[in-house]
This record gives C-alpha cells, sequence and structure tokens, in this order.
C-alpha cells in the first residue's frame, strides 16, 4: 500500500488532516511501488519542474507563488515550447522526473495537439503552452497579484 502519495497544498481539509498524520508519522519517508522515497516541499517540486523544462530548452519560464491569491495551489509553473515536439518532451520529463523522485501528477488536462499541457501535482501546477496559446492565456496576466519567484526568458 502506497503512503503519503500527495502533499497537502490545493486539497479539501479532511484530506490534507489525513496527509499531514500520514506525513508526519512517517517522518516524510514513504514506501510504494518503487520502493521508498522522500516527498519533496512544494517549492522543491516546482524548482525541479523549472530546472527540468529549462533543461529541454523551454522558453519564457516562469515560477509564480499563488499561496497570497488562491487555495488551488501553492505554485504555478507556467512554460513555453517552440513546439509540439518539444511540448511533448518537456512534458515527458517533468513526469518522468517527478515519478523517478516518487511523486506522480494527480491529474493531466489538455493534450499536446491542444498546445497546452496542465500537470496537477496538487501543491504545485505546471503549464506547458505553445506560443499561441500562451499569448491567447496569458495566464501571468490573470494571476499578476502573485508574487514571481523567478523568470527565466
Amino acid at each position: 500500500m502506497e503512503q503519503c502519495r500527495w502533499k497537502l497544498g490545493g486539497k479539501p481539509l479532511a484530506v490534507r488532516l489525513l496527509l499531514a498524520w500520514c506525513w508526519s508519522a512517517t517522518n516524510g519517508v514513504c514506501t510504494g511501488s518503487r520502493g521508498r522515497y522522500t516527498l519533496l516541499e512544494p517549492i522543491e517540486l516546482a524548482r525541479s519542474a523549472v530546472e527540468v523544462a529549462s533543461d529541454r530548452q523551454a522558453s519564457d519560464i516562469v515560477l509564480l507563488d499563488i499561496r497570497a491569491v488562491s487555495l488551488l495551489a501553492d505554485y504555478f509553473v507556467i512554460c513555453t515550447a517552440e513546439t509540439e515536439r518539444q511540448l511533448r518532451a518537456v512534458v515527458g520529463a517533468i513526469v518522468e522526473d517527478t515519478e523517478n523522485k516518487g511523486q506522480r501528477p494527480l491529474h493531466v488536462e489538455g493534450s499536446i495537439e491542444s498546445g497546452w499541457v496542465l500537470l496537477d501535482f496538487g501543491a504545485v501546477i505546471v503549464h506547458v503552452f505553445t506560443p499561441e496559446q500562451r499569448e491567447f492565456y496569458h495566464l501571468e496576466r490573470l494571476w499578476a497579484q502573485a508574487t514571481t519567484v523567478l523568470r527565466m526568458q
């Protein structure tokens, strides 16, 4: 049985309490089908996604701290992939990296063909856009009150 699968951010109160107990009862060390691993703090997960996106040549990477303006999550990572092929590579690399660290996306929305893929890790939400979709949705403007933690051109 897999314990402590998700971190606390963005969950209903009952789930948060259960996960907080699980986290403290195991000292942050969880066991699952892939062995033992330590859960990442949301900021560590967000920074890891930024690093992987950068390694895959994503552009205009932004890390937003949305804790003060939303209960939805703690952090947004927003980046641009120039082509569908690059979008697939960025998304695949982020998922692979987080799975290797013992965390999987809770939900994946969108598709490569749509030009926008959203990876929901609970406390961290990663948005990977093509340039056209990024310009159309302009999430930074929508979340303008959030704190910009990092911006990489």
